[in-house]
């Protein structure tokens, strides 16, 4: 199963990740009734950011959670409580990093960063307002 949280808007984001998670779970229930040799692999998107990074260019570079992020990450917990996690790997930006570790220690495992599931890289842009990119840089 692909579990991929996305966003659908900032007021309903945590119950789309959760409608989503439940969505697939119930379709693949459907499709895969008794099927006992497969592998589940579950996405998820890095949680919502700080305020402060509201319309800013991350990109590659590192952001903290904002408190919703923080309350998806638990939330995730819930959802994964009596899911047998065999690996958790993530990116190293911190924003990515820092879930998957809190998600690894509740299952005894450590946390595989690769720095290929970073964010696309957008060079000067990075850590800059939207607005001021689209004014400076035309």
């Amino acid at each position: 199963m692909v579990v991929v949280s996305l966003a659908r808007g900032a007021r309903d984001r945590q119950q789309w990740n959760i409608d989503l998670a439940v969505a697939w779970r119930d379709v693949l229930a459907t499709v895969l009734p008794e099927v006992t040799d497969f592998c589940r692999l579950y996405l998820f998107r890095h949680p919502e950011l700080a305020p402060e990074h509201s319309g800013m260019a991350i990109g590659a570079g590192p952001a903290s959670l904002g408190r919703r992020g923080q309350q998806q990450v638990l939330d995730w917990l819930r959802l994964l409580e009596n899911v047998d996690l065999k690996a958790v790997v993530s990116s190293d930006q911190p924003q990515c990093a820092d879930p998957a570790a809190a998600i690894a220690a509740v299952k005894g495992l450590e946390v595989e960063t690769d720095e290929r599931l970073r964010d696309q890289a957008l060079g000067a842009w990075e850590g800059r307002r939207w607005e001021d990119v689209a004014r400076e840089d035309s």
